[in-house]
């Protein structure tokens, strides 16, 4: 899940300051990680079922967890950026980015 070189989306109306092109880029990827239709749950459940059985279940390795029921879904992701690249700012401008 590391930005790679997305493309720079629009800076949202509503920012006082103007983003960095670095900024646009993760504000873009954070844009698509909330979009993904599994969310979070792609990475850490597996739907499985019993031999013949057409009723699933869903495991998770990462979490050692099985469940009947289908997990809740988590939207989202972790930005991991050093210390003062702007990560205030860029979760700010995705709050602004999804209000359109």
């Amino acid at each position: 899940m590391e930005n790679t070189g997305y493309e720079s989306t629009n800076q949202p109306q509503g920012l006082a300051l103007t983003m960095k092109d670095y900024q646009l880029q993760t504000l873009q990827w954070m844009l698509d990680q909330e979009a993904k239709p599994d969310g979070l749950n792609g990475y850490f459940w597996r739907a499985c079922s019993w031999g013949d059985s057409k009723e699933p279940f869903y495991f998770s390795k990462v979490l050692g967890e099985l469940r009947v029921e289908k997990p809740p879904l988590v939207r989202g992701g972790l930005l991991c950026e050093e210390m003062g690249l702007g990560k205030t700012l860029e979760c700010v401008a995705l709050i602004l980015a999804s209000k359109s």
